[in-house]
């Protein structure tokens, strides 16, 4: 394990008995048992699936707890997390898939029930605690032949996620981030913000950012801290969930906070 993986473990036995994560959409707490249990059973299945070191997967998911999960699953097998957005249509998202030679697609129920007749792609459900149905693809061509295995551990200089830029002033790169620089990343936030294991942070940026990846996600989790996940921003919704949930702390972008002025 890494530094990373080793946090994110840490937590979820520190907090096993406890309310760790709620998935708003879900209106749904789940406890460190919860989590770990459905963290570990996924890590198990997607290894069984031919799963490795150094797989890319494509994520494309809204918001929830099962993203937290599904990452911490990932980056334990070694595996290299892709998110993207949710609203990306459904051609579009076969072709990426296609074009970069992902191993696995993770997608939502609707996108997933609307990919038919593709050569590459198999679909296999999983059921979990934190989501009763997780549709995922496996690439056949890539996974199902495959005779040899990379044994070697996961480390600090390992890519675990990648991320596209915005695109503002040219064509959308993708930008990789390794164990230890996500570890680093989210500790400096933690020490800047003075993140405990006492605070909750409401996650409403897409998770396909780094913003919510790594200054509310990994910060929290590193912190010991409590998660509440809501699918996205909503201004009538959001100091009613600020005050249900007893959240101490938010990292939002400069158009919320004129919204919520």
């Amino acid at each position: 394990m890494t530094k990373l993986t080793e946090g994110l473990n840490r937590q979820l036995i520190q907090l096993f008995d406890a309310n760790v994560m709620k998935d708003e959409a879900q209106n749904t707490w789940f406890t460190g048992q919860d989590l770990a249990e459905d963290a570990e059973l996924l890590k198990g299945q997607l290894m069984h699936l031919n799963l490795q070191k150094g797989d890319h997967v494509l994520i494309n998911l809204e918001n929830s707890v099962i993203y937290t999960v599904l990452e911490q699953a990932l980056w334990e097998i070694g595996a290299i997390v892709h998110p993207i957005s949710a609203g990306v249509p459904v051609a579009e998202l076969q072709a990426k898939f296609n074009q970069e030679n992902y191993a696995m697609l993770v997608t939502q129920d609707d996108l997933a029930n609307q990919i038919v007749n593709d050569a590459l792609l198999e679909r296999i459900n999983l059921s979990l605690k934190t989501k009763a149905e997780l549709p995922i693809f496996i690439n056949e061509r890539l996974l199902n032949d495959r005779s040899s295995f990379d044994m070697n551990d996961v480390n600090e200089n390992d890519l675990a996620l990648v991320l596209q830029t915005s695109g503002t002033t040219g064509k959308p790169k993708r930008v990789g981030l390794t164990h230890a620089m996500l570890f680093n990343a989210a500790n400096h936030n933690i020490t800047a913000q003075k993140l405990t294991s006492k605070d909750t942070t409401m996650v409403v940026m897409p998770m396909f950012h780094i913003n919510a990846q790594v200054i509310s996600i990994l910060s929290t989790r590193l912190s010991g801290g409590k998660l509440v996940i809501a699918p996205k921003f909503s201004a009538s919704r959001f100091w009613n969930q600020i005050s249900q949930n007893r959240v101490s702390w938010i990292s939002v972008v400069p158009t919320i906070v004129s919204i919520l002025l």
